[in-house]
């Protein structure tokens, strides 16, 4: 192993590393690695929890907003119900007057010329 290191990184700095001072050293690397993968391994844990939460929290939204909008749809509809009513109600009643005053159409009050004429000449 010697050998293959000496030429790269030169004869002093090969025989440091594979000496006691280059397994600790190596220890310490695998030390630091491994807690770097799992400091990573947790922070894309959390951030998928995180973004499941936020999902979750999109779909309640959207299930409160979907209730409220079909509340209101039921409101207008019974809404519409009552005044569909109240316009046959009006109707019927528009009709009513409409008969009564053809048939009264004749035996209306009429004034005379001459009160006509002064009723419109007061302003």
């Amino acid at each position: 192993m010697l050998a293959l290191l000496t030429p790269l990184l030169g004869p002093r700095i090969a025989s440091a590393l594979l000496g006691p001072l280059g397994k600790y050293l190596l220890i310490g690397l695998v030390v630091v690695g491994w807690t770097l993968y799992q400091r990573h391994d947790a922070a894309t844990k959390a951030r998928e929890e995180c973004q499941a939460e936020q999902l979750r929290a999109e779909i309640a939204e959207i299930k409160r907003q979907q209730d409220a909008t079909e509340a209101a749809l039921a409101a207008a509809e019974k809404q519409q119900q009552t005044t569909d009513a109240e316009l046959a109600s009006l109707e019927a009643e528009r009709d009513q007057i409409k008969k009564d005053a053809a048939a009264a159409s004749g035996q209306s009050c009429k004034f005379a010329k001459s009160t006509l004429q002064r009723l419109r000449n007061i302003r």
